[in-house]
């Protein structure tokens, strides 16, 4: 796993250094780790085709370019790269949602939550992934490029956060199957046709949820208090 760490103070670079080889020597994963002091040199970095980052440490509070900036950048061009924001107060937690970070660790950085999160990108790296049979083809279809899943006569659509030829496949399957099958990786029902990933919602209504690309789902009148509440527990899981 390639790991980039971008954060001005050294002893906060170092804390996490340390805590990763320690990861990485224990649970036998390896972790390849590249240091940057501000967002400029990180954004250069990930741009560059020389190496691909996985995982990406990055301070909120720094100078000339702050880790929020950084970060709208790299997501200009790498839709790809979990993002994970350190920050000295809460306040900031949740600032960066719109950049679709996968977490946020205050400072200084527990080993326990650090550890949490390499597990987690090693579970993601090999599940999250969903197989399906389309015209005697078989589909791999990576679950962090779903918006929704949705049911029509039967047959289940896929919405997708960048348009490709996903959006054109159609399966059988019982929506509450699959939501079974999805359920660990943040899906659920928000309406009786409608099966969302939460991991890609930017906020919900009464009446619908809308995702980071501003892509729109239906919430039933049934569902609704349940995918607030699903959704808010997810928002602060995402606070560590």
């Amino acid at each position: 796993m390639n790991i980039a760490i971008c954060d001005d103070e050294k002893i906060f670079i170092n804390d996490i250094i340390q805590t990763l080889d320690k990861i990485s020597f224990q649970d036998e994963i390896d972790l390849y780790i590249d240091t940057f002091k501000c967002g400029e040199d990180l954004i250069s970095a990930v741009k560059s085709t020389e190496k691909i980052y996985d995982l990406i440490f990055l301070d909120i509070l720094m100078p000339t370019l702050n880790g929020i900036d950084t970060a709208k950048e790299i997501r200009t061009f790498n839709k790809d790269v979990a993002i994970v924001f350190l920050t000295s107060t809460i306040e900031y937690a949740l600032t960066g949602y719109d950049v679709h970070a996968l977490n946020y660790l205050l400072k200084p950085a527990k080993g326990d939550k650090i550890r949490n999160i390499i597990k987690n990108m090693e579970k993601y790296n090999k599940e999250a992934f969903f197989t399906l049979t389309h015209n005697h083809q078989v589909y791999k279809i990576n679950l962090s490029n779903v918006n929704y899943f949705e049911v029509t006569n039967r047959t289940v659509h896929i919405n997708t956060v960048v348009e490709d030829n996903l959006e054109n496949i159609r399966f059988y399957k019982k929506l509450e199957d699959l939501k079974m099958e999805l359920k660990e990786f943040n899906f659920v029902r928000c309406h009786r046709s409608y099966l969302i990933n939460l991991n890609n919602v930017k906020a919900v209504s009464r009446t619908e949820v809308e995702f980071l690309n501003e892509v729109t789902a239906p919430v039933s009148r049934i569902h609704y208090t349940e995918v607030k509440k699903l959704f808010s527990d997810y928002l602060m899981e995402s606070v560590i």
